[in-house]
């Protein structure tokens, strides 16, 4: 598996996220996760003028789609679509719903007062997914903690 190229904003935004979840940098790896699955469970299309690939920081796939995820990640691609990709289609999927989450995360954030927890809000607003002990664990196994 190659590596994807995120744009300059987009890399920009998940700094500020890293920052304000109160992550180093040594996590951006579990944000880049959250904002995969974000932008792949997300019903809305974006219009992004950063989309660019030429561009930007290059990301290692396994360190968005780990191996024990990977087949997760694809199949909820696949699920989405309705179809099966190859695996150059799959890379480009991964990027333009790693953008999408990595946009979707900053609207959210931009929305929040500056008392407001980020990570309380995700928790919050999924609440009904996590609700299953199961759910709750298959979680911090994805994010690493």
């Amino acid at each position: 598996m190659s590596s994807i190229n995120i744009p300059n904003h987009t890399d920009k935004v998940l700094d500020r996220l890293l920052a304000y979840l109160g992550m180093d940098t040594r996590k951006r790896s579990v944000v880049l996760r959250i904002a995969l699955a974000k932008g792949i469970n997300s019903g809305e299309e974006y219009t992004l003028p950063y989309f660019d690939d030429t561009s930007g920081r290059e990301v290692p796939m396994t360190a968005v789609c780990p191996s024990n995820l990977r087949i997760y990640f694809f199949q909820s691609i696949k699920q989405k679509h309705g179809r099966n990709f190859e695996e150059n289609e799959i890379n480009k999927l991964v990027r333009k719903y790693l953008i999408y989450g990595v946009a979707i995360m900053e609207e959210e954030l931009n929305k929040l007062d500056d008392l407001d927890n980020y990570l309380q809000f995700l928790i919050e607003k999924h609440q009904n997914e996590f609700t299953e002990l199961s759910n709750r664990n298959n979680i911090k196994e994805i994010l690493g903690y």
